[in-house]
């Protein structure tokens, strides 16, 4: 008996050596007031908070890692994901995945806007310490997947990197209709959702209908689960790498 009590001893000991997991200090420095950030207790999710928006607005939410100009890449983007305000304010808990040391730039993008004031806001900055502690450790600069995963396109009116090519006529996904899948699609098919005129048929801008239709339900409407299809496949969520999904 006091052998198998000792096993056990020794056996929860080594548990918990290699399953404590690393700790790594967060501060979040908020650039202005009308969007708060705030970490939560353990400081792997955060919640963003911004009054005053208009029901069934769209959002994109983003977490880009070093230097918050450049565009957003497999290497340095840590969370993407769109989201819908309920109500007259947009609140939503975002889990990116484990952050190394360094600084971080957090993005809320509101796509009913123009090109030049809905392409990227930045609304906060994490600077994230050095982990200590045992165990699993945290990610890396390129680390695996979090719940979104990376990214090769962003919401970014610039562009971003391509994550397919093929016939205009042919590619799911390319909601512009210029050959590619990249951040501008993302932007056109938020604002047709967000109803913008000119992105509707007729529009100067108005998508490609048939690309648009991300996310396989084959029923000819595009809406707000199109949106969040091509977002996911931008950010190469599992299960997402192929349109229509």
């Amino acid at each position: 008996m006091k052998k198998m009590l000792l096993c056990c001893a020794l056996l929860c000991m080594t548990l918990a050596l290699f399953c404590g997991s690393a700790f790594a200090a967060v501060e979040v420095q908020n650039t202005g007031s009308a969007v708060t950030v705030t970490k939560n207790a353990d400081e792997t999710q955060f919640t963003i908070h911004k009054d005053g928006v208009t029901d069934g607005q769209f959002y994109l939410v983003m977490i880009q890692q070093g230097d918050a100009s450049a565009l957003p890449t497999s290497e340095n983007l840590y969370y993407l994901n769109v989201y819908t305000a309920s109500g007259t304010a947009f609140e939503q808990t975002v889990y990116p995945k484990d952050l190394a040391q360094g600084t971080y730039a957090v993005f809320l993008s509101d796509y009913s806007t123009d090109e030049s004031n809905g392409a990227r806001s930045q609304v906060a900055t994490l600077t994230v310490g050095e982990s200590t502690g045992s165990g699993g450790g945290g990610g890396s600069s390129t680390g695996g997947g979090g719940n979104t995963g990376t990214s090769t396109g962003s919401g970014d009116s610039t562009g971003g990197g391509n994550s397919n090519t093929g016939s205009t006529n042919a590619l799911c996904g390319d909601v512009d209709g210029n050959g590619t899948i990249n951040g501008r699609d993302l932007t056109a098919l938020a604002r047709y959702c967000a109803e913008n005129s000119d992105y509707m048929p007729g529009g100067s801008k108005a998508i490609n209908m048939q690309n648009a239709n991300c996310n396989g339900d084959a029923n000819g409407t595009v809406n707000g689960r199109d949106l969040t299809s091509l977002a996911r496949h931008l950010a190469e969520v599992d299960g997402y790498q192929v349109l229509p999904h």
